[in-house]
């Protein structure tokens, strides 16, 4: 089993996490003492991996002792990976009650050209604010091969998206 990396960088008015690899009961969540007194705390998960069982409740538990030691702190994500989606859809707490997911990667496969690829949702870009669950649902549940450009069919439950 790999384990995995954070780095946290600290600017002015934001707090930026990087999850790089698997989270598991291995995993070492950074010190709580830095996110005092933060507005923003900014979770880049685009290298995010596999997260076990008691990677799970290492992260909730670490993002509920921010939660408690800095109430008013909104949480950024960006490059939410598909399993993730899913936890979140799935866990209570998995992400904290003030978060905005900025952007998502969807995994898709194109049956004719036997490629999968990954497509990128940003707010704002294509990913529309106004969408509701099921619209979100319903516009990444297909995309163009990126290889032969025939519709892939999204290769995980599109649903996971559904709350976002």
């Amino acid at each position: 089993m790999k384990n995995s990396k954070i780095t946290f960088e600290k600017s002015d008015d934001q707090f930026t996490v990087k999850i790089i690899g698997e989270i598991s009961a291995l995993t070492e969540f950074p010190k709580l003492g830095p996110f005092i007194n933060q507005t923003k705390v900014l979770l880049l998960l685009d290298e995010a991996g596999y997260v076990n069982s008691s990677g799970i409740q290492g992260w909730v538990r670490w993002l509920q002792e921010i939660q408690k030691l800095a109430p008013d702190t909104k949480f950024m994500i960006q490059m939410l990976p598909a399993n993730f989606a899913k936890l979140s859809n799935n866990i209570r707490d998995f992400f904290p009650k003030q978060s905005k997911i900025e952007s998502f990667v969807a995994p898709y496969f194109c049956e004719k050209c036997n490629v999968s690829f990954n497509v990128i949702f940003k707010k704002g870009s294509n990913w529309q604010n106004q969408w509701t669950g099921a619209e979100l649902v319903q516009k990444i549940s297909t995309a163009a091969c990126t290889d032969c450009g025939t519709t892939a069919k999204i290769d995980t439950p599109a649903e996971a998206y559904l709350n976002f």
